[in-house]
């Protein structure tokens, strides 16, 4: 008993690693201001008051939601004063500025976004508003970071591990449960021939490769297609044991690499994945990797 709650309690409150989550808010900031730029062409069309679902319409107002700030603030703020909140805000956040402030802004923006359009919600939207929500009780910033240069102490400070965990549990869930869906709900998954449907459509697949998947009585496809059900189905597994993590974040990060080169419209579900998958790095990798470079 007493081996399990020392277990628990080191699982849950020990020290964070430091340098993993602050290239992880690198990251996933990048990501935010590339997304904050994609939607400006057509910001007001997806979020104004009068855009694609109006906040006028009265048979579509079961779409709206008061924890949305462009509903609550609609006809006094401009909504385009939104989109620059947000960029700022992911900007600041990437460079590591009053990182805490602008995660929450980060948060009430872009969960403002989802539920101000629910046709603009797609995988990485969820997966990035669990991603900022968990940010703002992390600390992000102490390595990496303007607020560390502008506080020495920082870097002697000590953050939590506690909101990493939930992050790396809600990663993980996502395969745990996606995995059995496509078993139960989609025979291709089953007889191995979800990848060639994919990657075989001119309306799917980015590079169509009709003959090769036709060859050798479509053991490629299966190939494919089984092995990335066994790399989703036991990175939940594999990813918590220190022999095995590394193997495990090769092997997810290489598959979504792979999706994202394959199939297009999926290219920030792909990034928000990967740049997830930081939160799970040992700091002992990266201090290593760094030492044998600078050899």
């Amino acid at each position: 008993m007493k081996s399990f709650l020392k277990y628990w309690n080191n699982f849950w409150f020990s020290k964070a690693e430091l340098i993993p989550i602050s290239i992880f808010r690198i990251c996933f900031g990048l990501l935010l201001c590339l997304i904050f730029i994609a939607y400006l062409p057509n910001w007001e069309r997806f979020y104004d008051a009068n855009g694609i679902i109006s906040l006028h319409d009265k048979n579509i107002l079961h779409y709206q939601n008061l924890l949305s700030i462009f509903y609550l603030t609609e006809g006094k703020i401009p909504v385009i004063l939104y989109w620059f909140i947000g960029f700022i805000s992911a900007v600041a956040f990437t460079v590591g500025y009053k990182t805490r402030i602008f995660t929450i802004i980060l948060y009430v923006v872009y969960s403002s976004m989802m539920n101000r359009n629910y046709f603009m919600v797609y995988g990485e939207d969820n997966i990035t508003r669990m991603l900022l929500f968990y940010s703002c009780f992390a600390g992000l910033n102490h390595r990496f970071s303007v607020d560390l240069y502008l506080n020495k102490k920082l870097k002697s400070k000590v953050s939590e591990i506690w909101p990493i965990r939930l992050m790396q549990i809600n990663i993980v869930l996502i395969y745990l449960f996606s995995t059995p869906y496509k078993l139960l709900y989609d025979p291709s998954w089953v007889h191995g021939e979800a990848i060639y449907w994919t990657v075989t459509s001119n309306n799917w697949s980015r590079f169509p490769y009709p003959d090769l998947f036709y060859k050798w009585d479509g053991i490629l496809t299966k190939l494919f297609s089984y092995g990335a059900l066994f790399i989703e189905f036991s990175f939940p597994v594999l990813v918590w044991f220190r022999k095995t993590k590394l193997i495990a974040l090769a092997l997810i990060t290489a598959l979504h690499i792979g999706i994202g080169i394959l199939i297009p419209n999926v290219t920030f579900f792909t990034f928000c994945m990967v740049c997830s998958f930081w939160v799970f790095v040992p700091e002992r990798f990266i201090e290593k990797f760094t030492r044998a470079k600078n050899k």
